[in-house]
């Protein structure tokens, strides 16, 4: 999904935690470069189709979550 938006695993992964309604989170993400901390506030920018999010499901629906 990565290659075909043309962004980084990182900034996806982010772009997924941020849709994310039913998890309750602050996302702490540090860098010691300003190119990176550009990349981690670009996932904000991406959109993740219906198609997308439900291949992110069927990976994360095989997580066993552990509270």
């Amino acid at each position: 999904i990565a290659n075909k938006k043309g962004v980084t695993p990182g900034q996806l992964c982010l772009t997924w935690v941020i849709v994310q309604v039913n998890i309750n989170t602050i996302i702490y993400c540090t860098t010691k470069t300003i190119k990176y901390l550009e990349e981690n506030f670009g996932a904000s920018k991406i959109h993740l189709d219906f198609e997308e999010l439900s291949q992110f499901g069927e990976i994360t629906d095989s997580i066993e979550v552990i509270d």
